[in-house]
């Protein structure tokens, strides 16, 4: 398929990633425009620690100094208070599920500043990129969370629970992150459509808040070989062709996945899809 019978103009990885959790939350979200499922509280907690620490780092480029936490929180108030549903909304969490999420959003808050935020010497800020990728018809553009000072290309993320340690071998955000930032770096010198060497790339590092039991930060590091990047790069150029040709079918129809109904019950279209995977508790 060519750039001009391609359904989408630029794909990001954020799309890349919906596809690969659920081609059929794809459909929903990228072509029908649903509206998603009323914010989880969880859902809700991972989006305003995010712009607070964008926040954080977008003023400390300048300043050279961490917010305080009582800046920190005046975000984190913002975006929680123009993301929280109507206790009406249908299939809305309870208002003491969001309460304690709220809670928790300052202990993380706090944790982030005291261990973490003073170490991190912030280069770039919600970066954006685009690149070509030969196979891929059109050009896969996003944007960066942070690019620290020397170079390690870093994604924020909040959690219940630790992910696991091999997170990133497949993971396609980071993955297409470390390549726009490297043709950024590279300028001229990179050649469009090819991927660079991995002696050529920096470090990707995901930093996980994680809630419980108590509130601890797991960073998780990859440097990417040759062999990861031939493999990663032929599995997003198998999305993004599955993406063209129109397949979007439910996960489950394609795919085995350990307590499967997992994925539908964080799906943002959990409570219109007809294809949803029911779980334990609604048998």
């Amino acid at each position: 398929m060519n750039k001009a019978d391609y359904p989408l103009p630029t794909i990001s990885p954020t799309q890349i990633r919906t596809y690969q959790r659920c081609p059929l939350a794809y459909k929903h979200r990228f072509v029908d425009r649903w509206t998603p499922s009323s914010a989880s509280p969880s859902g809700l907690l991972g989006h305003a620690i995010h712009v607070a620490i964008e926040a954080n780092f977008k003023d400390k480029r300048r300043t050279r100094r961490d917010l305080n936490t009582q800046q920190m929180e005046s975000v984190f108030d913002r975006e929680w208070d123009r993301g929280l549903p109507p206790e009406t909304a249908p299939g809305s969490a309870p208002p003491e599920e969001f309460e304690a999420a709220r809670e928790d959003g300052y202990g993380m808050i706090e944790f982030y500043l005291r261990e973490v935020a003073a170490n991190i010497n912030p280069h770039l800020v919600e970066h954006r990129f685009r690149f070509d990728l030969d196979g891929v018809p059109v050009p896969i553009a996003g944007q960066v969370d942070l690019i620290e000072g020397d170079g390690t290309v870093v994604d924020h993320k909040t959690s219940i629970n630790r992910y696991p340690e091999s997170y990133l071998d497949d993971d396609f955000q980071l993955f297409c992150y470390v390549l726009g930032y490297a043709f950024f770096r590279l300028g001229v010198r990179a050649r469009a459509g090819t991927i660079p060497r991995a002696a050529l790339l920096t470090e990707a590092r995901v930093d996980v808040i994680v809630r419980q039991p108590s509130i601890e930060l797991q960073q998780i590091r990859k440097r990417y070989t040759d062999e990861d990047l031939e493999r990663i790069a032929a599995r997003l150029k198998e999305v993004a062709a599955r993406i063209g040709g129109a397949e979007f079918p439910a996960f489950w129809q394609v795919e085995e996945r350990d307590e499967a109904w997992r994925t539908c019950d964080f799906c943002d279209f959990r409570d219109r899809c007809d294809d949803r995977l029911a779980g334990p508790d609604e048998s």
